[in-house]
């Protein structure tokens, strides 16, 4: 189902499965131009939801996410810059959990694919399909 949030388009992939749907472990897939604002270039390394100026040594997150190079496109891993919590669908907190989020970028645009839970690989699967498109 395609959604909008203010600016903010994506579409939410439900799984079928009862107790998926009671986590909310919903796939997010968005989509944009330019850069990701909540990635910054510092230098030729990426960085997850800090400013090249901030000192992150000491920081409870990772903020620099593993890169790769897959069909053309560069691909983020930024799964160690959340704190990844649970709700059910009702609102109510579960608890902390699991959860994968990706960025593929692709010249001047970028692709985001997450989920919250520990059957979060459908991520990586969704990420392995997609290629550039090269037609002209």
């Amino acid at each position: 189902m395609e959604e909008t949030s203010g600016n903010d388009r994506h579409i939410r992939l439900t799984c079928p499965d009862p107790q998926e749907m009671i986590d909310n472990n919903d796939v997010f897939i968005k989509e944009g131009k330019g850069q990701p604002e909540e990635l910054t270039l510092c230098g030729k390394q990426w960085r997850y939801g800090a400013e090249c100026n901030e000192d992150v040594k000491n920081s409870a997150f990772d903020h620099t996410p593993s890169e790769s190079v897959r069909h053309g496109m560069k691909f983020l891993d930024v799964s160690g810059g959340h704190e990844w919590r649970a709700y059910c669908r009702n609102g109510g907190y579960v608890g902390q959990t699991d959860g994968t989020d990706i960025f593929l970028l692709s010249r001047d645009n970028w692709i985001e694919i997450s989920q919250t839970g520990a059957s979060s690989d459908i991520v990586g699967r969704i990420g392995d399909t997609v290629h550039v498109n090269t037609a002209k």
